[in-house]
């Protein structure tokens, strides 16, 4: 039977022949934590069963919730293989929008066996982290200026 050309949720399911898990390589290297350890990513967390969508992945990488002041608006990208072309495919998703879409195959798609899941800081992370890479530097200025005679 030739393909549809479009995602079929019905066979998007565990069955006697699917395999009972895909493995998902996820990225979460986002303020406080500052490696994947520390932000309880491990083999667990990347193995999913079959059928897991994007949202619940996002759960599972720890990209969702925490401080609504500083977390609020953070992105996810999912790097996904096209069946059909074999060509790489990056899809981005707000979080905070994907949360409230998360009944839309279309925004909310399944994961797929070997896809990768990366999360962004908000912007207000961002600039806090500019901020303190500014700090550090003129630290190490006035620091400089000590030690030179």
């Amino acid at each position: 039977m030739p393909g549809k050309h479009c995602f079929q949720a019905e066979l998007a399911r565990p069955t006697p022949i699917t395999p009972p898990g895909v493995r998902v390589y996820m990225s979460n290297l986002t303020t406080p934590a500052l490696n994947n350890a520390a932000s309880g990513i491990g083999r667990d967390q990347t193995n999913l069963p079959y059928g897991t969508r994007l949202l619940q992945a996002l759960f599972s990488a720890n990209c969702v919730g925490g401080a609504k002041m500083t977390n609020a608006h953070r992105s996810a990208v999912l790097v996904s293989t096209n069946p059909e072309t074999g060509e790489s495919e990056v899809i981005e998703r707000d979080i905070e929008s994907l949360i409230r879409r998360a009944d839309r195959d279309l925004y909310n798609p399944v994961v797929m066996p070997n896809d990768a899941i990366a999360c962004y800081d908000s912007g207000v992370t961002n600039i806090r982290e500019v901020l303190r890479s500014l700090g550090d530097l003129a630290v190490s200025v006035s620091v400089a200026r000590l030690l030179t005679p």
